[in-house]
């Protein structure tokens, strides 16, 4: 091959390599952002198994001072 071939073909695997860039760092924002929405979803349903235990220590314990928690 000539000197212009494979520079031709240099460019072109360089061109597909930058366009694979994008797209793999399009796709590790969208991942990026799932992450971070289901840490808040388990987040929120801890508290909520938390608030749900305080209750239900309340009705066993009426008497229950949840600041000592």
């Amino acid at each position: 091959a000539t000197h212009k071939d494979q520079l031709a073909s240099l460019l072109k695997e360089k061109n597909e390599a930058v366009s694979q860039q994008d797209s793999l760092s399009k796709d590790n924002a969208i991942f990026e952002e799932l992450v971070e929405g289901l840490q808040m979803e388990v987040g929120a349903r801890y508290d909520f198994g938390f608030q749900f235990a305080i209750e239900q220590l309340k009705i066993v314990f009426p008497d229950l001072d949840e600041a000592k928690l």
